[in-house]
Order: structure tokens, then sequence, then C-alpha cells
């Protein structure tokens, strides 16, 4: 089975990233006039956060699987999006919320309608409902006023869940797939696959290798990438066996700033990661599963671009958190303005809304209006066009790691990574094999230059600096500057 990849992600929350009509509304057109922008800063692939009718400024309520938001512009438009970001070589990835809908949408009102029936062409039986037992719902769930039932809402009483056991409900999402493949989408993201059968991951695997296996039925080498969010290993494991992608959220940083994260991993020395990055990868080829997808934060976590602000001129720990993250195996994700550091935290208004504020493209051009119509002081003062400008910058890292991922992409995307001993704990450092290739990709993670001892007739592919001092080879002496990558081969 066929799940393709490309070098890296980049995820958009749509209405935040860039208006095109001067609506305050980020929109499909904004995103197509920025398309020279992606490609020049080297991803292959967009997420979209949903674009279907909503009553939310989330979108993650669905009204019509088949329509645009019309702040986000039309069918047309989306067409124009796809066909001018395979010019640019880039493909668009849709998010795909088949858990749950929006308690306004025809689907429901028309459960409502026909509940209980059984009839051909019947919606009856297409949401999650039990009788009452009690006056009020409990957790979870929501009076249904029509049917003076129980419905399922595990997200919010406005969304009401899907009975993924009927066939009505299954025909009617490989439809909907199989609209927008024909519309030349590349892939798509599922929302919520923990929750597809609540507290039953054997239930919520199946679906998801339904979901697979239909999609790859007819398109093969669709990309399909999973939120499974649980926070072990083991667990994501097990999801990955159902031979989708999965974002592995046990290695991101998370509200909690998670334990072996990338920046966790800086905080405990080298080992955590090295340990890590290689059980990774064959514990998800162990339980069935394809590759790795790693990132830092998204859409639903406190951004990172507040860390590490002791070392502002290079932003040193920053750039090595990047060329961790973006040298890993599989394929990873980034999610919008972590290029240039924008920050954003739920903070006292617990509010989602903050970690997906207006993108900053500098030297005047107008931003989107921020989600919620919340204020929210600017996150970086420097913009998109003016970090372009300082060759030094963190957008400017960005873009040469991100060249060199797309220039060894089999290597990084299929290798097999084998951690090799360091010398002490602040360096990182393994081997990767993609067939007869062996390389070897080793990170300094401390403020002083370390040598370190490798093996004869090496020499330096690719040099990752995150000042203005490079790295050197020697014979098997390799000195490795502060906060450097380096590749060998």
């Amino acid at each position: 089975m066929s799940n393709e990849g490309g070098s890296a992600f980049y995820q958009i929350f749509v209405s935040s990233f860039c208006d095109s009509n001067s609506d305050g509304v980020g929109d499909l057109n904004g995103i197509a006039s920025k398309l020279d922008y992606l490609e020049d800063l080297g991803v292959s692939y967009l997420w979209l956060t949903p674009i279907h009718p909503s009553p939310s400024y989330h979108k993650y309520d669905v009204l019509d699987y088949y329509g645009i938001d019309s702040s986000f512009g039309t069918l047309d438009d989306f067409d124009n999006l796809v066909a001018k970001a395979k010019e640019h070589h880039i493909g668009i990835v849709m998010d795909m919320v088949f858990n749950h809908c929006s308690v306004q949408s025809d689907w429901y009102k028309s459960w409502e309608k026909d509940f209980g029936s059984t009839a051909t062409g019947s919606h009856g039986s297409d949401f999650v409902w039990k009788r009452p037992t009690a006056s009020s719902a409990p957790t979870g769930w929501f009076t249904d006023p029509v049917t003076g039932t129980w419905v399922e809402g595990r997200f919010s009483e406005t969304m009401p869940e899907f009975n993924l056991d009927t066939t009505s409900v299954r025909d009617e999402f490989a439809k909907i797939m199989k609209f927008w493949l024909d519309r030349g989408v590349a892939g798509f993201r599922y929302d919520a696959c923990t929750y597809y059968y609540y507290q039953s991951t054997e239930q919520n695997i199946d679906f998801m290798k339904w979901l697979v296996q239909t999609v790859q039925a007819y398109k093969p080498g669709t990309y399909q990438v999973g939120e499974a969010w649980v926070n072990d290993q083991a667990s994501l494991n097990a999801y990955c066996g159902s031979g989708m992608h999965c974002f592995n959220f046990p290695t991101s940083e998370g509200t909690a700033r998670g334990s072996i994260g990338y920046i966790e991993g800086y905080n405990g020395g080298g080992k955590r990661w090295t340990n890590s990055l290689p059980t990774v990868q064959s514990g998800i080829k162990a339980a069935g599963g394809i590759e790795p997808v790693y990132f830092v934060t998204n859409h639903d976590q406190d951004r990172w671009g507040g860390y590490f602000l002791s070392h502002k001129t290079y932003d040193f720990e920053r750039k090595t958190t990047v060329s961790a993250y973006l040298l890993t195996p599989g394929t990873p994700f980034m999610y919008y303005g972590e290029e240039i550091a924008m920050r954003g935290v739920r903070g006292s208004e617990q509010t989602d809304a903050a970690r997906r504020q207006a993108m900053l493209w500098g030297e005047g051009e107008s931003k989107c209006q921020q989600p919620e119509n919340f204020t929210y002081a600017d996150q970086v003062t420097v913009g998109v066009k003016e970090a372009l400008a300082d060759s030094w910058s963190l957008i400017n890292h960005y873009r040469k790691v991100l060249s060199i991922r797309n220039k060894y992409n089999s290597l990084f995307r299929n290798g097999t990574y084998t951690k090799v001993d360091a010398q002490n704990d602040n360096i990182m450092e393994f081997q990767i094999v993609d067939g007869t290739s062996t390389r070897y990709l080793i990170t300094n993670i401390d403020t002083s230059v370390h040598d370190v001892n490798v093996a004869n007739d090496l020499k330096i592919l690719e040099d990752i600096p995150t000042s203005h001092i490079y790295s050197s080879l020697v014979g098997t002496s390799l000195t490795l500057e502060p906060f450097a990558t380096v590749l060998l081969g």
C-alpha cells in the first residue's frame, strides 16, 4: 500500500494566513498569492485547516463537506489554488472532520427528520444517540430537542458525532473524499482519530484502516495522516499500525513540553533525543506502520516561538531545534509563522485562538484580523519580508535546512536512523542508511566548540551553522561549532 509524502508539510490556519480582498479574513486566493514564498521556503505540501462552510471561526463544525466557506472563496478559487500550487511543486492536503459535523448542518437535520428510519436513503441512524435515563445529559452528550434523545458530542453540543458503523455514513464519506480527490488534492489530514469511537482504540484503528483502504483503492499514493493524540509511544505505534501516517505527539512539545520533545531533549542533554529517534522509527515499523511524522507544535498547542530568548542575536537553540526536527525520518510538519518565531499561548483567556494569530508578512502589508475578534499584542516585531533580508535570520535558517532536506529527501525520509554513541551528552549523532548510501548527521547542542572523532574517508557534505562560524573536518577530527549540524558522507 502506497502513502506518498514529500519533503516537508506546512500547516496553514486559513483565516489567519493571508487576506487577498481586504476583508480581514485569510482566504484561498491569499494562499495562492504566497506560493512563490512557500516554494522558496522549501515546503512540498500545504495542510489547510478546514475550509468547508461552518458557523465557527475554526471551521471544525462542518455544514457542507462539498462546499467552500464563503469567507475563504469559491470552488473555482480552490481549483485555482490546487492548479497553481502544482506549478510550484506543492500539493494541497485537506482537513477532514469525520468525527462530527455541525448541529446546524442539513445532514444532522435530516437525521432528526428520519430518526429511527432504516429505509433506503434514510439518515435515521447516522448519529450516535441513546435514550435519556435522567433529567440532564451526562458529560459528552446533549439533549436533542427534536428527537428527545441524548446525542454524543464530546467536543461540543454544537458538534454531534457520526455513527461510523452505518453504511450510509461510510458511503457518504467515501463520496466526499472522491469528490476532492477528483479536484486534485494530494491527501487528507483526519481530525480527532482517537474520538471516532470514544474509549475504543481497536475500533478507532479499524476505522482508520477503512479510510486508508478506501482512499488508496480510488487513488493510490494519496497522503493520509491522522490526529491520533496519545501521549505514549506504544499507543501511538498501535495507531500507526492502521497503515495511516500519525502525528508523533509523544515527541512534540505540547502544552507540557513533552518529556522527550526536542527542546526538553536539549535540557537533558543529547542522549534523550538520540535514544528516542531510532526507537520511534523502529517501533512504528514493527507495529506495521509506515514512517514517523514529527512536528514541534500545531494549532492546538502553545507555540514554541517564545522559547530560548537568551541568545537573541542568532537564535542559536531555536535554529538547532529546526535542524533537529526537519531532518528526521518520515515527513515533518511545520506550523505557519514558526519560521519567524511567532508566539501564542492559551493563557488566562483559555482560548485556542491565541495560538492561531494573524501571520505577520511585514513592510506594512495588512494582516488578517485576529481570530474571534480578540486583540493580541504583536508577537514579533519583524515580519517575513524584513527577516528574509537578514541572511542569518531564523527564516533563512529554515530555508537552508529545508533545501538540504529536499536535496537528500530519500535519505532523510526513507533512511534507517541508528544512534552513534557520542563522546559527551552535548553531541547528537546518527548513522543514516538508505539503500547503499550511509551518512552521518551530527549536531552540537552546546555553547562550546566540540571535537568529535569520526570514521575515515568522510567529508562534510552539508554544514548548517547557527552563526557566522562554520565547522571543519581534518582527517578523522571534526570541529563542531556551537549549535551547529553537519551531514557527513
